[in-house]
C-alpha cells in the first residue's frame, strides 16, 4: 500500500470490535469524550471517523481539542459518506 493512501486518510480499516463515526461536527469531542466514559472498561477501546474533511485537517482538530490522555485509540479515514465503495 502507497504511503501517500494512508497520510490521505484512503487506506481499509483493519480493526475490529470498533465504533464508527459517520461525518463531522463540532459534537465530535463531547461523542468521543462519553464514549471513552461509557467503553472505560474495554482494553483497547477503538472510534473509527470517517469523514469527508481531510485526514490531516481531522487529525489536527482532535489534538487540540481532546485530551491528551484520552485512553480511545481513535482512527480518521477521508471519503464520502454516502458513497457506498467509500464506505466499503
Amino acid at each position: 500500500m502507497c504511503c501517500f493512501s494512508l497520510k490521505k486518510g484512503r487506506s481499509k480499516i483493519i480493526l475490529h470490535d470498533h465504533i464508527l463515526i459517520l461525518g463531522w461536527s463540532n459534537n465530535i469531542y463531547a461523542i468521543i469524550s462519553e464514549l471513552t466514559k461509557a467503553n472505560e472498561n474495554i482494553k483497547n477501546f477503538n472510534v473509527v471517523i470517517f469523514s469527508s474533511i481531510k485526514n490531516q485537517e481531522m487529525q489536527d482538530l482532535l489534538a487540540i481539542n481532546l485530551p491528551k490522555n484520552i485512553k480511545t485509540n481513535i482512527v480518521t479515514r477521508c471519503g464520502d459518506i454516502t458513497n457506498p465503495k467509500d464506505l466499503a
